[in-house]
């Protein structure tokens, strides 16, 4: 009707402009409708996604308790979590669901932010400080010198394997990247069985305190690294890099003791302990490690780092200006954090198994990966001499000597992580290496050799794909033979500590242990009567071990009971 009814050019002209602009909201419309549309799918396959991580945690608690309460060490819980995140993936895969699976990606910011940092806080606060300080020499030695020895060691083999043609060719820069953050030890994969057994505490101290530490150093000297992605790598870059590196964990290191001191302070000057106000206690100690974190991240230093010295420098300051029960409530508090944000990572990990390749290559360098990361650890027994060395001369460490079986359970101990498969998938996600065959000569020469590993994408690729490897193998080998390996060693402790001792970090084993191992004079005679383990002078009111169960006595002055035939150690 309208065009009927326009004679003019003008009205003509008017009339397209208007049916123009409609076509071109109902087209806005249409693209509008899809964005929302695929916006609602995205939101649905993210729910899906966060269910199905809620209920793998859930399913690793419970199997993780179930094994534990058997008894069953050879299989550790981390890899029932990795266990369980697998069945999630893949069952996800086999429903035809791919954008679930997209949305289980491992999120590298959410780790750095939410998941590692109360899990270094927590094993930082609840450490035994008296275990940690007499064996800091040797510790110090194994974090940070060992962790420099053992990413030359890891990156020197990697490279020369891939140039051999043993497995795929990675570059210089890309081998140094993967030695760095796959010398990161895992604080969690074994230091739980090592609980359970009951280890010797200065065994357990060092594996402890080395893991912790070096974490946080793995990452300021992989992000010291991968500066090198956009400058050349050579030679005389090495000192300011390793400038940048040193004053980079030092400056960490001091906002996290600061903010440590600064919390001790308050609590003192505070005093409100005399009020009864244990939530206010524990509410207000959250903010110091969160508040250290986020300061050295602003002044783009290792917010890692500064939160594990917030937490040393708490755990000797801070917790003597508490009240009983808020430092019993603090401590619980972070560990039910630091469990729950652990078994996620290992969950996160299961989830990219599914997704990743399993190819000849792979298999290749996976087997290289894991040879070099073993090898790797040979820091452990020249550092040890060293510190024996170092010991009876100058009588600068107070632990025991450091016996060659000790060497082989810390030597086995260097479990790898959530940290070096974070470092791994972010870089992956940035393709900091986009380059294939990085390590061999660029032209037709080196694209005719890289043909036989097409099925490795890049060097970051690669670098994924062994960093899962080394992982899993150092998690359900390294970490099922080690209950074996602890008790062959004789680095065991059999007597059991009294049930108020249960939830300190350093606890022993189960009740179900035998208390007492007999003494070797009685081996061939007829064991003596087995004696009360704990003995109490104080008022009646805490738990004690009997021959016939559990009696009650007193919580302090705990004391061994002289009986005949057993020495007061035994």
């Amino acid at each position: 009707v309208l065009r009927c009814a326009c004679r003019t050019s003008r009205c003509r002209l008017e009339l397209r402009l208007m049916m123009s602009d409609a076509e071109l909201m109902q087209r806005a419309w249409e693209t509008h409708g899809s964005e929302m549309r695929a916006e609602e799918k995205l939101e649905t396959a993210t729910n899906w996604a966060i269910t199905a991580g809620i209920a793998a945690l859930c399913l690793t608690f419970t199997l993780g308790f179930l094994l534990q309460a058997n008894e069953v060490h050879w299989f550790p819980e981390t890899g029932v979590g990795v266990l369980c995140g697998a069945i999630c993936s893949g069952g996800a895969i086999l429903l035809g669901q791919r954008q679930v699976v997209e949305e289980m990606h491992f999120d590298y910011q959410f780790f750095v932010i939410w998941l590692l940092p109360p899990i270094i806080f927590e094993a930082a606060f609840n450490l035994n400080v008296d275990a940690f300080l007499e064996s800091i020499v040797p510790t110090l030695l194994f974090a940070f010198v060992g962790l420099l020895l053992s990413s030359a060691t890891v990156a020197l083999l990697m490279y020369t394997a891939g140039q051999l043609g043993l497995c795929y060719p990675l570059g210089i820069l890309s081998s140094l990247t993967f030695g760095a953050l796959i010398s990161a030890t895992d604080p969690v994969s074994v230091l739980a069985t090592f609980q359970s057994l009951g280890v010797h505490v200065p065994i357990f101290s060092m594996v402890f305190g080395e893991s912790v530490l070096n974490d946080a150093a793995a990452m300021v000297l992989t992000t010291t690294l991968l500066h090198f992605t956009a400058t050349p790598f050579t030679p005389a870059a090495l000192l300011p890099a390793a400038g940048a590196f040193f004053g980079s964990f030092s400056a960490s290191a001091a906002i996290g003791a600061g903010a440590g001191l600064a919390s001790a302070l308050l609590f003192k000057h505070l005093e409100v302990r005399h009020y009864g106000e244990v939530y206010v206690e524990v509410a207000l100690s959250f903010t110091f490690p969160w508040a250290a974190f986020f300061l050295a991240e602003a002044l783009q230093v290792s917010g890692v780092v500064a939160i594990l010295f917030c937490g040393i420098a708490m755990a000797i300051y801070t917790r003597n200006s508490l009240s009983d029960e808020a430092a019993e409530l603090m401590a619980g508090a972070y560990k039910v954090v630091g469990k729950v944000a652990e078994s996620f990572v290992f969950v996160y990990i299961g989830m990219a198994l599914p997704t990743l390749r399993y190819t000849p290559t792979v298999f290749r360098l996976s087997a290289v990966a894991v040879v070099a990361s073993l090898f790797g650890r040979w820091h452990v027994f020249a550092l040890s001499a060293l510190t024996n060395a170092a010991g009876n001369r100058t009588r600068l460490t107070t632990p025991p000597r450091i016996e060659p079986p000790h060497m082989l359970v810390m030597w086995l101990a260097g479990l790898r992580g959530g940290v070096a498969f974070a470092i791994a998938s972010a870089s992956l996600r940035r393709l900091d290496f986009p380059a294939q065959c990085g390590g061999l000569p660029r032209g037709e020469a080196g694209a005719s050799v890289c043909r036989q590993y097409a099925d490795v994408k890049n060097d970051s690729d690669a670098i994924m794909h062994a960093t899962v490897a080394v992982t899993l193998v150092t998690l359900f080998a390294c970490g099922g033979a080690m209950p074996y390996l602890v008790r062959a060693c004789g680095v065991v402790d059999l007597i059991e500590p009294p049930p108020e001792m249960q939830s300190h970090p350093l606890r022993r084993g189960p009740l179900s242990q035998p208390l007492l191992a007999p003494p070797p004079a009685l081996k061939s005679a007829k064991p003596a009567p087995l004696p009360v383990a704990w003995h109490s002078k104080g008022a009646a009111g805490g738990t004690c071990l009997q021959p016939g169960g559990e009696g009650h006595c007193g919580d302090l002055a705990l004391e061994p009971l002289a009986v005949e035939g057993w020495s007061a150690a035994q």
